[in-house]
């Protein structure tokens, strides 16, 4: 995902809307799902977004659940990207 919008606006590209906003430094409006950019990484080398500490000094956790609908579109940018479209008639 990225703040950046693409140059040219392509099948593989969704605007997500993430209300609230995200924390910083992710604090935007919406979001870029660029799915023709896709890596694989190891799950140890992800950390989970905070949105700063409790009374107790113990970090709070900003977890979401994307939205079902915008979830199938991802999904779909996500075929686009890897060059299966005609898949994205059975999402």
């Amino acid at each position: 995902m990225s703040t950046t919008d693409p140059v040219k606006i392509e099948p593989y590209h969704y605007r997500l809307h993430t209300i609230p906003p995200l924390p910083a430094p992710y604090a935007s409006a919406a979001h870029w799902v660029k799915a023709d950019m896709i890596y694989t990484v190891a799950f140890e080398r992800l950390s989970l977004m905070t949105s700063g500490k409790d009374s107790f000094g113990k970090r709070i956790y900003d977890d979401r659940v994307i939205d079902r609908s915008d979830l199938l579109k991802i999904q779909a940018c996500i075929l686009h990207g890897i060059g299966l479209t005609a898949l994205t008639d059975y999402l």
